[in-house]
């Protein structure tokens, strides 16, 4: 389950950088 959460804030941490 934290994988989960992990993956999700990897997610929107590489949608932001790759603004």
């Amino acid at each position: 389950m934290a994988e989960m959460a992990r993956t999700t804030l990897c997610m929107a941490c590489i949608s932001l950088v790759r603004r």
